[in-house]
């Protein structure tokens, strides 16, 4: 078994990226156990002690899973709190001093900003020298060029270095999502009913193509007296007529066109009609509607619902629930609607379990 161990042991030494990383976390260790030892200033030494007093208390115990920080009141038992509160000081000072400000540049995604530096000498002359190097760093965020033209690729804080005359200056640049050029719109191939409603989907389109899902897309209705659309998109029909539909994000717009006609639906038919299934069985419902004559309509807009927790239903009827009981599923068109009932039982998996023992 020792053998086993210690041969585990030589191949992972002889793997250099796992070598890499086990001497990397060695002197991460290394160095968290030094900084135990380096109080914060400031603090009172004897004052501590007798605020710890004797072992075995609940202070002892936090310190036990803090490594010996709380005891000794190190640095590194002050965590990233300083890093936070000095953040938040320089971002409050950026708005009172101008000069903080015009030096914590901001960038968009997409977008390039030519950067200059000067070098000073000791007496605050300009240096007729150029920068001999360009980085910007993390390197995910940014490049820079050697003519120090910076391009951005994703939000976030990037710090950009500049080396002149063997000095090192440093600035930091905020970039910002790429600003929203268009709103792209699914438009309904189906015309509204009075009464029914459809479903909007809309999309904000960044300036460098790529979508921006955490922007919100408000919707308004120019004709509320026939359609209206409430923030989610959810549009319902009024009274037949026809409807300008906007969709606004940040500052992009997009209008659409849509009919509401009046329904001609005389009836709603759901097949199956009845469904029994097991939790996670997907079963798929389709609705017919049919005029006063008996006709089918075809293409017509369905909405879906079902009662009851654990169970959900999509716009293309596919039902599915992940709890056992009894669920209703209503398919509506206009203003009629046609329910049907579900029995759902639970999977009852049997699962063999297998113990594996492996001895190194």
């Amino acid at each position: 078994m020792l053998e086993s161990f210690f041969n585990a042991i030589r191949n992972l030494w002889a793997v250099d990226e796992l070598r890499k990383r086990v001497l990397f976390t060695l002197g991460m260790l290394a160095v968290y156990r030094a900084g135990i030892h380096v109080p914060v200033p400031g603090i009172d030494r004897e004052v501590l002690h007798t605020i710890w007093g004797d072992t075995g208390n609940l202070f002892s115990v936090l310190d036990l899973f803090s490594g010996g920080n709380l005891r000794r009141i190190s640095i590194f038992a002050l965590s990233i709190m300083p890093y936070i509160t000095a953040s938040i000081i320089l971002q409050l000072m950026t708005s009172v001093y101008p000069v903080l400000k015009k030096i914590q540049e901001e960038g968009e995604v997409g977008r390039q900003l030519k950067l200059s530096v000067t070098g000073l000498d000791e007496s605050g002359k300009e240096v007729e020298q150029k920068a001999t190097l360009w980085a910007a760093v993390p390197s995910d965020l940014a490049a820079v060029s050697e003519d120090g033209t910076i391009s951005f690729f994703a939000p976030g804080e990037v710090r950009v270095l500049a080396v002149v005359g063997g000095k090192i200056g440093r600035t930091t640049i905020r970039i910002k999502p790429a600003r929203v050029a268009h709103v792209e719109i699914d438009k309904p191939t189906v015309p509204l009913v009075v009464g029914g409603t459809l479903k909007l989907n809309a999309s904000a389109i960044g300036v460098n193509g790529d979508p921006r899902n955490e922007v919100q897309v408000n919707w308004s209705s120019a004709n509320p007296s026939v359609a209206t659309v409430d923030a989610a998109g959810l549009l319902t029909g009024v009274a037949p007529g026809q409807v300008a539909l906007v969709a606004k994000a940040e500052e992009a717009r997009v209008v659409i066109t849509l009919d509401v006609v009046k329904s001609n639906v005389h009836s709603v038919a759901i097949t199956p009609k009845a469904a029994n299934a097991r939790t996670g069985d997907v079963v798929r419902f389709a609705a017919q509607a049919k005029d006063g004559g008996g006709a089918e309509i075809k293409n017509a807009a369905v909405r879906w619902t079902v009662s009851g927790e654990g169970a959900v239903v999509e716009s293309d009827g596919g039902f599915v629930a992940e709890r056992p009981g009894s669920y209703i599923v209503t398919a509506t068109i206009g203003d009629q609607s046609s329910s049907t009932s579900v029995v759902v039982a639970p999977r009852n998996a049997e699962r063999a379990l297998v113990e594996v023992f492996q001895c190194i």
